[in-house]
């Protein structure tokens, strides 16, 4: 609930404070059934990959965004959302401490297929950067 802090199982929970981005653990999603190595999302996987300690892709952009929120990596995007994926985990992320955006870094709506969500150190601002480039 938004104001009232971020909890799992009772236990406040917090994003990480790390701040390297070649330390970071990121999550993306993909739309499925991506192949075409010239998709705009595969490119932008690719992108960032040698920048980050590693990247994963994911089915679950609820998941992701809680796991960002309970410090258990670092980072997810994604640019295939509905807003049912990702409402109720960006208020988690927020209360968390952490940032959401679209992923060029522009305020986040939840009516726009896009999000990067992160811990909300410096790491947000490089991946938006890399993600848009």
């Amino acid at each position: 609930m938004k104001g009232c802090g971020a909890t799992l199982n009772g236990q406040p929970i917090k994003t990480t404070s790390a701040d390297d981005l070649e330390q970071a653990m990121v999550l993306a999603s993909l739309p499925v059934g991506v192949s075409n190595k010239n998709d705009p999302a595969i490119e932008r996987f690719v992108r960032v990959l040698p920048h980050v300690q590693t990247v994963q892709r994911t089915g679950s952009a609820a998941l992701n965004l809680c796991y960002v929120a309970a410090g258990r990596i670092e980072a997810f995007w994604s640019t295939n959302l509905k807003p049912w994926d990702m409402a109720a985990g960006v208020v988690i992320v927020r209360e968390a401490g952490g940032q959401v955006s679209q992923i060029d870094g522009a305020v986040f709506q939840v009516a726009e297929p896009d999000l990067l969500s992160s811990n909300g150190a410096s790491i947000h601002g490089q991946l938006a950067q890399l993600l848009v480039d």
